[in-house]
């Protein structure tokens, strides 16, 4: 597993959800380094944002996640920013909003209020 995906599942085992996502996302930084990669690319989530403030998120709006999944993908996100000043790896971090898949049930649990 790349990443522990729902919210509802994060609060209930909070300790696999840092694993999965903070110790998951070291352990791909760290092969990205071994093998040079020229850019690493992460895909975060809009739980970052908690509840937003203002509508037209952007890279200014405060990060208060509400729930153990934003917090994690959070930290992953630092720890990249972290990894890249460390070792002078060029990244992007793409905090996309309810990405919704034929399989996936239509109800939002409750990570964002607005987006």
């Amino acid at each position: 597993m790349a990443s522990s995906y729902s919210s509802k599942e994060s609060v209930e085992d909070i300790k696999s959800t840092a694993e999965v996502n903070i110790v998951g996302t070291i352990n791909m930084l760290e092969a990205a380094h071994k093998v040079h990669v020229q850019k690493f690319i992460f895909t975060s989530t809009s739980a970052v944002y908690g509840n937003p403030a203002y509508v037209g998120i952007d890279e200014n709006h405060p990060l208060t996640p509400l729930k153990p999944y934003g917090m994690t993908k959070r930290s992953a996100e630092e720890f990249i920013q972290l990894y890249a000043r460390l070792h002078n790896m060029p990244y992007t971090i793409l905090r996309l909003s309810t990405v919704y898949g034929k399989r996936q049930p239509s109800t939002c649990d409750g990570d964002m209020i607005a987006g």
